[in-house]
Order: C-alpha cells, then structure tokens, then sequence
C-alpha cells in the first residue's frame, strides 16, 4: 500500500528500479500567524516493501519553492538548472541533478537529518544508510512538478519583506 496522497504535494513517485514510493509535500507555515516568517513544514512520507516512514518537519521557507520550481523547469526544458545540487539553509532535503539519456532525466532527492528514515535505502542492488533516492522523469513529468510547485509558490506566498537567494 502506498503512502495516502496529500494535497500541495512536491513530487509523489515511484524511484528508478519501483522499489521506493516517496511523497514529499509542504503541510503549512510553520508560524502561520507570524506574516515575518516564511517556514514551511516539509511532509515526507516513504514506503519501500512492508517498512513505512513519514515525518514533518519546517525544512523549507517559502522563497525556497520557487527555487525548486525553477529547478524542475530547467530540467522539462532540457536545460542545466542553475545549480546541479540544490540545497536549502536546513540540510534534510535537496535534489541533484545526476544525468540525462534517451529515456529521461535522472535525478536524486536527498533526504537526511529529520528527514531521514530510520531504515536503510535499499535501491539498484544496494544497500545504504544514505538516503538519496534517484529517479528518472521524462519532460512531461518534470513539468507536472514544475507546474505543482508553481501552484505551491501561490499558495505559500512569501510573507516577510527580506528575501534571500
């Protein structure tokens, strides 16, 4: 059974060889009274066989969304995303771009600290305590995120007046 699909997800997928279901979506301000904060919670919720992880945590601020945005619009359009790892001020979540062939693009999210599950990666015959679950999108796919995230940027509008890059 997979994990049960939220609403303002990020990316709800299946990893490269199918063995790792991984939802990741943003649940709310942290502070939703407080308009000088822009902390989101992050939900990540995994499945991989019988063995089941979900966690909440305010692992992005909101400017942080339209980078990612821009980040899997790159990748539809073919195109190098400014950064190849895309990092955020707290270290449990990140994507890589890893490379792109005739089947698609394939890229890594990172998941570590708070966001780490407490059980080993097993992905592509390996196993490992690092968690970096790669995928392969095609263009299409890649612009349903960047579509999804673009929707997510409205809906967690930054707040504060300071905005960092």
């Amino acid at each position: 059974m997979a994990p049960q699909s939220t609403p303002n997800t990020i990316l709800d997928a299946l990893n490269i060889d199918g063995g790792v279901h991984l939802q990741c979506s943003v649940a709310g301000y942290q502070f939703p009274k407080k308009l000088h904060d822009d902390w989101c919670f992050v939900r990540v919720a995994i499945r991989q066989g019988s063995r089941v992880f979900e966690k909440i945590d305010p692992a992005l601020e909101a400017h942080d969304l339209s980078r990612i945005r821009n980040w899997f619009r790159a990748l539809a359009d073919l195109r190098f995303p400014r950064v190849a790892h895309l990092t955020f001020v707290e270290p449990c979540l990140g994507f890589e771009f890893l490379g792109h062939d005739e089947h698609g693009v394939r890229f890594a999210v990172h998941l570590g600290a708070e966001l780490r599950p407490p059980f080993s990666l097993e992905q592509l015959s390996e196993v490992s305590k690092e968690w970096v679950v790669v995928f392969r999108f095609d263009a299409q796919q890649l612009a349903d995120v960047a579509s999804a995230v673009d929707a997510l940027c409205k809906t967690f509008a930054v707040r504060s007046r300071v905005t960092r890059h």
